[in-house]
């Protein structure tokens, strides 16, 4: 099972957040080599920033995203079966600005 610090670089590779979370990367590589640890508030940014499970992130166990409802996303998510992985990342990419996409 991974570590909080594993995780949260996993979500980076991802996401690539730490602009949206108001940190430096510096912040981000502290958390994922373990040279610091996140506070409770930078847990909760994370969840609710990027809608990630709280449990996940904490413990490894569950789904890392929490599914969002989201009428015409979750229509194309069955569609294309998309996972909850899947449908995030098309959430996070519409999310973006047309520049940046």
């Amino acid at each position: 099972m991974s570590t909080l610090n594993e995780r949260i670089k996993k979500l980076r590779k991802i996401l690539e957040f730490a602009d949206r979370l108001g940190t430096t990367r510096n912040n981000i590589a502290g958390y994922e080599v373990g040279r610091r640890s996140p506070s409770e508030a930078v847990i909760s940014l994370i969840c609710k920033t990027f809608n990630v499970s709280e449990m996940w992130l904490r413990t490894g166990e569950g789904e890392m995203f929490v599914p969002s409802p989201n009428g015409v996303l979750d229509e194309l998510a069955q569609k294309y079966g998309l996972s909850v992985r899947g449908k995030v990342i098309v959430e996070k990419f519409l999310d973006l600005k047309p520049d940046v996409q």
